[in-house]
């Protein structure tokens, strides 16, 4: 019976095998049996030995590597970190120490209980590596707490979700913002918040509707591609995702259809202040 051999193990060997014919004195392959070896010219490459090689792995150990510099293209983002540190406690997410390292306290997600009440009260509440437990790793809607009389339960921390910034606010948070929520307007995604639709991809919202404002709920309407409707009455692709970016219908009333109200004066000198 014939021991069968992987292809990693059979290159490696016609490797090896035509690296010895060269290195035992024998005359160089010429240019006919370097193409029937499935390599290229010899004067292309310089061997292990000092010498041409009809190998195109040759010499690839004397090859400079770069080294990649994970440390300042990656930044190490904690178990369950989502934001900051302080953006969380700014916005009422607790962190604590853990092994003299501080990770956010894995809260559970807005309108539900932190636990099935039919379940016995001695059970883990976290089992780590459980679907449960890596919904809560990847969850950006946690229960928020601040204590009583804290300078940061103003107006600011109810409108979290709606004053994300672009790269991170979601279409159903980017609809809240809008008269009747959405519907009748033109969404799409940009890398800029003054990026145009350039491409007719886009999405017409026709309704909408929301569970729990504003993080939870269903926009349906029209998928637009090259300025053509596709489909009609279906949810938009990527509406999780940021970069959203909206415009109003042509010819709608200036009532209905009105412009954000301009910032307070007195925001601007309380900043500088700050």
């Amino acid at each position: 019976r014939i021991k069968p051999v992987r292809f990693g193990q059979m290159a490696s060997r016609c490797r090896a095998f035509l690296r010895t014919a060269v290195s035992r004195g024998g005359q160089p392959l010429d240019l006919h049996q370097q193409l029937a070896a499935g390599s290229r010219p010899l004067s292309n490459f310089v061997s292990v030995y000092e010498g041409p090689s009809v190998d195109p792995t040759a010499g690839h150990h004397l090859i400079q590597k770069k080294k990649k510099n994970w440390a300042a293209r990656h930044k190490k983002s904690w178990r369950g970190g989502m934001n900051s540190q302080e953006y969380d406690e700014r916005h009422g997410r607790p962190w604590r120490e853990r092994k003299e390292v501080m990770i956010p306290v894995l809260m559970t997600t807005i309108g539900r209980h932190s636990r099935n009440p039919k379940l016995r009260k001695d059970i883990a509440p976290q089992v780590r590596c459980s679907p449960n437990y890596k919904k809560l790793l990847r969850d950006p809607y946690r229960k928020r707490w601040l204590p009583m009389g804290s300078e940061n339960l103003n107006f600011r921390f109810f409108a979290e979700f709606c004053l994300k910034d672009f790269e991170k606010r979601t279409l159903l948070e980017t609809a809240h913002t809008l008269p009747l929520f959405g519907v009748g307007c033109k969404f799409w995604r940009g890398a800029k918040p003054d990026t145009p639709d350039t491409r007719g991809n886009f999405f017409v919202a026709e309704s909408a509707h929301f569970l729990q404002r504003p993080i939870r709920g269903l926009l349906r309407g029209t998928q637009y591609m090259f300025g053509r409707p596709v489909r009609s009455n279906v949810a938009p692709v990527a509406k999780t995702f940021g970069f959203w970016r909206h415009e109003f219908p042509k010819g709608a009333h200036p009532i209905v259809y009105r412009p954000p109200f301009p910032e307070l004066r007195g925001a601007e000198g309380s900043a500088e202040a700050e």
